[in-house]
């Protein structure tokens, strides 16, 4: 059995669900500021969850907005991501990890909906 471990910490940074809802200013577009920093937070995070899952070999189960938190780090130029409540994480097996990265190149090349249904299919993804 694997041990289990609790970390209570106070974290500060912005909520992504903060960030996704926040209105566009003036109403009817963005300005370039808000779009390039929702962009980055978005680039952070998916580079976050892939390096979890591809390099560490973990599934995180309970990820929503509310349970991530972005802030700048030391020197002020990039995000960092502050996952919050993830007590749903999930081993990957080797299997497992073979299988995504075979439907990610898939997806990447743009294969067909009738390439991928046969992945998930035979694969049980």
């Amino acid at each position: 059995a694997q041990p289990e471990v609790a970390i209570v910490s106070w974290e500060d940074g912005i909520c992504l669900s903060e960030v996704t809802r926040r209105p566009a200013f003036g109403g009817c577009y963005m300005e370039e500021g808000e779009l390039s920093s929702r962009r980055a937070a978005a680039r952070h995070l998916a580079r976050t969850f892939w390096l979890l899952l591809f390099e560490h070999h973990i599934a995180l189960g309970g990820l929503c907005a509310g349970n991530v938190l972005l802030r700048t780090a030391m020197d002020e130029e990039q995000l960092e991501v502050v996952l919050l409540r993830c007590g749903l994480c999930h081993q990957v097996d080797a299997e497992t990890l073979q299988d995504l990265k075979h439907l990610t190149q898939l997806l990447r090349r743009g294969a067909d909906s009738e390439e991928v249904g046969h992945l998930i299919l035979t694969r049980g993804l």
